[in-house]
């Protein structure tokens, strides 16, 4: 899995801005949970 949180994108996405917020061109933490929740099964 990919960095999912905001980042300013000076390193590819892996310079975490934030680590309480997700970028939302990943959408927002409740997908996120059911996302887990599925892989998880």
């Amino acid at each position: 899995m990919t960095p999912w949180y905001s980042s300013p994108l000076a390193d590819g996405g892996y310079d975490i801005a934030d680590y309480r917020a997700i970028d939302p061109n990943f959408g927002d933490l409740s997908e996120a949970e059911s996302l887990i929740s599925e892989a998880l099964g």
